[in-house]
């Protein structure tokens, strides 16, 4: 990444510790900062943070804000929050001279938290103070850990057969996400879950996903579509890539009665959060109805804030991230 790229996201960070007054207490070493993704994470993490930590979301620091108007580094467009996050923790790790303060940012107490779905995560495992979730996000950490988590809350009803049945279609989204963009011909990217707007409707015949429909919603949401002949060999190919899972129909050969969570052990690596909420609100559309514009936010934003309140925070005890983050003194004594 360009220098002057790490340089606005130092920037914005720094100039929102001192929109929030904190800059002298957190640079000067005396209080600790957690950097997270997002609103879900900043939620959760409020639950089990020590006093003395102070946790802050990407989301909010990188946006535009009145605030920063001082700031000759506004905050770059687009950016993820999760390459801010490591950027920053990477750089001050092995490169301290990016930034000219605070002085020995190497030492500085300023860690941060980001979810276990991306391919680098092998290579910022040698950052130190960048953590990363147990599974493949928050949403699948907090499922994994407190087994009847979904079927305990309070603002819906949500039955064990729901649950599973999300799961497993989750499962298959997965898979096929993966595959779809090893193939390259087709962007599984416009397969997104994250704002509970995707039509499992047009691509799934009950609780299986039908890869031909898959790959025609996908073919439809493309700014550059493939031709009738090419999204038949890309569906071929996709099918011999996954011979194992699939029938020569290109069918899941797992059936849900058949299907077992935590069967492989990269399960809940491999299953993405967003995908089983957004599965939920498909299986059950009461669910739907719940969580729809609450508060302003997406869907699944509310729903995964629903997660957050009602998880039991002692079954996050077992995990390697609270392990290290009670290591880091970050958390409740």
């Amino acid at each position: 990444m360009d220098k002057s790229e790490v340089i606005k996201y130092k920037d914005n960070l720094l100039n929102n510790l001192r929109f929030l007054g904190e800059y002298d207490v957190a640079v000067g070493l005396r209080k600790k900062v957690l950097l997270v993704e997002g609103a879900t994470d900043q939620k959760f993490i409020g639950h089990i943070k020590g006093a003395d930590t102070r946790c802050l979301s990407v989301a909010d620091f990188m946006r535009a804000r009145s605030a920063f108007s001082t700031s000759r580094s506004p905050a770059p467009a687009p950016y993820n929050s999760k390459v801010v996050i490591t950027t920053i923790l990477k750089h001050i790790a092995w490169y301290p001279d990016y930034f000219d303060f605070p002085k020995g940012a190497e030492t500085w107490p300023l860690y941060g938290l980001v979810d276990n779905d991306f391919d680098d995560s092998n290579e910022y495992a040698r950052v130190t103070k960048l953590f990363f979730t147990d599974t493949h996000d928050l949403e699948t950490l907090m499922m994994a850990t407190d087994k009847d988590l979904l079927t305990r809350l309070k603002q819906c009803s949500i039955t064990a057969d729901e649950m599973k049945a999300a799961l497993y279609i989750a499962n298959q989204m997965a898979a096929f996400r993966q595959t779809i963009k090893d193939n390259g011909n087709l962007n599984p990217g416009l397969i997104n879950t994250s704002d509970g707007t995707i039509a499992f409707e047009e691509f799934t015949d009950g609780n299986m996903v039908d890869l031909a429909k898959l790959l025609q919603y996908i073919n439809g949401k493309s700014e550059n579509t493939l031709s009738k002949e090419k999204l038949k060999r890309t569906r071929e190919s996709i099918i011999k890539d996954m011979k194992k899972k699939l029938d020569k129909e290109g069918r899941w050969k797992k059936s849900l009665e058949s299907f077992v969570v935590n069967a492989d052990s990269d399960f809940w690596m491999d299953v993405n959060g967003h995908d089983v909420l957004s599965a939920i609100c498909y299986k059950n559309p009461s669910v739907r109805e719940v969580f729809i514009n609450q508060g302003g936010y997406s869907q699944n934003r509310d729903f995964e804030f629903a997660l957050s309140e009602t998880y039991d925070y002692d079954c996050l005890k077992g995990t390697k991230l609270y392990a290290k983050l009670q290591a880091a003194g970050l958390l409740k004594e």
